[in-house]
């Protein structure tokens, strides 16, 4: 069955359970992302199927990176410590086996990244802005009306493993989550992509 249906009837936001300006799907990386909107005078919804958390090994990034979040506000650079504990390089690119030919970077992947702290910082500022964090609701599925889009989702902590398509959704009574734009941060095993 379809996972994402378009329809030829708006579908008004008092239909819906919920109402926002924007909803993200998958919430590791999209919590960044909807932080930043959130920041900008939107209202944004996130929607993880399982807790929203970060792995338990560290992500390798640039101070560069950091800073860009830093500058949209998504953290604050008292908090970089905290989020970025480890710092190592330069790095060393060298091929052939004595090496023949060796190149220094510096800047790139040089900085560990606690993600469960990382998450930590944002999460805070993006529910202290007055967004919406929806965790352990899988998207059963989506309908996309001429006024936005209406996702049906499991009821929080319930089952519900996306399968079914959107008849199925409407008929099962998910909450209905009505948004403007929405936007998929699930990965490759993303239903809507």
């Amino acid at each position: 069955p379809a996972f994402v249906r378009v329809m030829r009837e708006a579908r008004r936001p008092p239909d819906a359970d919920i109402s926002v300006d924007v909803a993200v799907c998958g919430g590791t990386l999209g919590l960044l992302l909807a932080t930043a909107l959130q920041l900008r005078g939107h209202k944004v919804a996130v929607i993880e199927a399982g807790p929203l958390r970060g792995r338990a090994q560290d992500w390798n990034t640039s101070e560069e990176e950091l800073r860009s979040l830093v500058s949209a506000g998504v953290l604050d650079a008292s908090e970089l410590a905290t989020v970025a504990p480890l710092s190592f390089g330069p790095m060393a690119c060298r091929f052939g086996a004595s090496p023949q030919w060796e190149l220094e970077l510096r800047g790139v992947l040089d900085v560990g990244v606690s993600p469960s702290e990382l998450l930590r910082c944002v999460r805070a500022r993006f529910e202290k802005a007055g967004g919406l964090v929806l965790e352990r609701t899988p998207v059963r599925s989506v309908a996309v009306h001429k006024d936005g889009a209406a996702l049906f989702l499991a009821r929080r902590g319930g089952g519900g493993d996306g399968g079914g398509g959107v008849a199925a959704a409407e008929a099962e009574g998910s909450t209905v989550l009505h948004a403007r734009l929405v936007v998929d941060c699930m990965g490759h095993r993303s239903p809507i992509a």
